[in-house]
């Protein structure tokens, strides 16, 4: 015991000063890049690992995302993942692809829903992205160290749910939960609850899937149902992000927008548009990049401050 007991007082001591050193918390940051009618989504760890989500349209991503990455440091992305294929998500990729170097600029893969579109847009990304394409299928899980990524839905299927025989190209798209400590977003990408003119409601299943989560951000050309009652109840999130630009024909309704803020629920949107739709004193047009830093218990958007509770 007493060869034992200085050895104890040392490891005591040591455990008393950690405790009143400083200790860096980790954390994870999160930018809605404003580029204008579209989306694009950069998440990066405190141990500078980066995933780009969908790249905006044309010249989006050489006018707006590069200079984001160049402004961060980011030489290479670990992942990139285009949720969909239609010219607003998919048009910017591969400018910022062939900005970092082209396929060698992305460690891993660039996810996406596999097949083709005959679309200029896609087929700049297709060839751009080259070997690192890959096909995500619903289930499937990126880790970025305490960050996870997983696939709630794509070409029509619903994570625990039959796929739905879908054509849209909107309803092919790839939903994604982020889940960070008690931190969970959505991103639902063009998915919607309404279904008809060749829609369908996926919207639905995905909330149920996903369940409650503390952010979502909103898809574009979102019709008066796409963020349906029940959608709402389950994800009940306490923040939304609506990406839009200037004179935006893809806006949400006024009525979806009425539903996302009530008692503290807050909503933010990059650009501003000839009309403003989040209601007086429920967020602000942030007029730009809209910051997320998300912390074990709390996180920050655009300077506003939302504790973590779920």
């Amino acid at each position: 015991m007493k060869r034992v007991f200085p050895g104890l007082l040392l490891f005591a001591l040591l455990a008393i000063l950690a405790c009143h050193a400083p200790v860096p918390e980790g954390h994870v940051e999160i930018t809605f890049i404003d580029v204008g009618h579209g989306s694009a989504v950069l998440i990066r760890t405190s141990d500078q690992r980066a995933c780009l989500i969908d790249g905006g349209p044309t010249y989006a991503g050489a006018n707006e995302v590069c200079p984001l990455l160049d402004s961060l440091g980011i030489t290479e992305l670990d992942y990139c993942i285009a949720t969909n294929y239609t010219p607003q998500r998919v048009g910017g990729l591969d400018e910022v692809v062939r900005w970092l170097g082209g396929e060698e600029g992305v460690l891993y893969r660039c996810f996406d829903r596999g097949g083709v579109l005959p679309s200029t847009e896609f087929t700049e990304y297709a060839a751009t992205a080259g070997s690192r394409r890959t096909r995500m299928r619903v289930g499937e899980q990126i880790d970025m160290g305490e960050v996870s990524i997983w696939c709630v839905a794509v070409n029509g299927r619903v994570l625990g749910e039959k796929a739905k025989p879908v054509t849209a190209e909107e309803d092919k798209s790839i939903a994604l939960l982020v889940s960070y400590g008690k931190f969970d977003m959505l991103i639902a990408s063009d998915l919607t609850s309404v279904a008809g003119g060749g829609r369908y409601n996926l919207g639905t299943s995905l909330a149920e899937a996903s369940d409650e989560v503390e952010m979502l951000v909103v898809g574009g050309g979102a019709p008066v149902n796409s963020l349906g009652p029940r959608m709402m109840e389950n994800l009940n999130p306490v923040v939304s992000i609506i990406p839009v630009g200037a004179n935006d024909d893809s806006l949400p309704s006024q009525t979806v927008v009425n539903r996302l803020p009530r008692r503290d629920r807050k909503v933010y949107q990059t650009g501003r548009t000839g009309w403003d739709l989040i209601p007086s004193g429920k967020g602000r047009i942030v007029g730009g990049n809209i910051r997320v830093t998300v912390f074990r218990d709390y996180y920050v958007v655009a300077g506003d401050t939302f504790r973590t509770y779920r």
